[in-house]
């Protein structure tokens, strides 16, 4: 069974959300154009993602 941070790692690479429902917390819409790639060393659990406000 998967924890918590690897779930949310899997949903992010595998792009299980629906973009049009994410939003920053000023309400404004944001979209993934790319979701980067996964570190598996320390420091950000992906880098080079792409989003859009």
């Amino acid at each position: 069974m998967m924890a918590g941070e690897e779930i949310i790692q899997f949903i992010w690479k595998h792009r299980l959300y629906k973009g049009t429902l994410l939003h920053t917390t000023c309400g404004q819409e944001l979209r993934v154009v790319h979701p980067g790639e996964q570190n598996f060393h320390a420091g950000p659990d992906f880098f080079n993602a792409r989003i859009r406000l």
